[in-house]
């Protein structure tokens, strides 16, 4: 399956979060369901809030490292079934993986309750 190069998939992130930032429209977390309105995009990085009224108001700072090692660990596997490792410590994973189901190349799904990534043919 041909895959894009990181640096592509970043722009195509970059372009469709600014966008949602624009539009005032959340990114759901594949399996909870809890939107996060995108604060700011950066160059190297994502700010999130959570949309929920009753959630707190927390701000996250999703890295594009974070985005990337998620990225490249489901090209290696065409399939990620729960959290990478470098990920599943930190509280950004499912908003990391919620990110890059944004992507038309890219499927994001709740199995039981694991999120999974699956890479779909351009």
């Amino acid at each position: 399956m041909p895959v894009k190069e990181w640096k592509e998939v970043w722009e195509d992130l970059r372009r469709e979060l600014t966008r949602l930032m624009a539009e005032g429209k959340p990114i759901e977390t594949l399996c909870k369901k809890s939107p996060n309105c995108v604060i700011a995009v950066g160059d190297d990085f994502v700010v999130v809030r959570a949309a929920a009224p009753e959630r707190e108001a927390r701000c996250r700072c999703v890295e594009e490292w974070q985005i990337r090692e998620a990225w490249q660990a489901l090209v290696e596997r065409e399939e990620l079934k729960g959290l990478i490792p470098e990920l599943k410590e930190r509280r950004v994973g499912a908003i990391a993986y919620a990110i890059l189901a944004l992507l038309p190349y890219v499927e994001g799904g709740c199995e039981g309750r694991h999120v999974v990534l699956r890479l779909r043919d351009p």
